[in-house]
């Protein structure tokens, strides 16, 4: 009779653990995060990129020299503002290059 019991015992858990772990690997959570969006426009960055568009002006009229817009190009890649994101003709892209090259420690 006793080993009867203990059977029964053993058959009892064995089948309460497997209903267990069969309920473990059904019941996961998932968790979902927000993708991060594009970097925000800051007011600084609206006006530095708004007073690069009007220091450029002259150039693009033909009253200011590629060098001299180079400078201004380069003022606003070292203040950190972002890319520049404007089409160069082949004279202000030299000159800009050569005066990053001038301005590097």
């Amino acid at each position: 009779m006793r080993s009867i019991a203990t059977t029964v015992l053993l058959i009892t858990i064995c089948a309460c653990g497997r209903k267990s772990a069969q309920q473990e690997s059904v019941d996961t959570v998932m968790v979902f995060e927000e993708a991060p969006g594009p970097p925000r426009d800051t007011a600084r960055q609206r006006l530095l990129r708004d007073s690069l568009f009007a220091a450029l002006a002259p150039y693009y009229k033909g009253r200011m020299s590629a060098e001299d817009a180079a400078k201004i190009i380069v003022d606003y890649q070292m203040r950190g503002a972002g890319p520049i994101n404007i089409s160069m003709d082949a004279r202000l892209l030299a000159a800009a290059r050569r005066e990053t090259e001038r301005r590097k420690p």
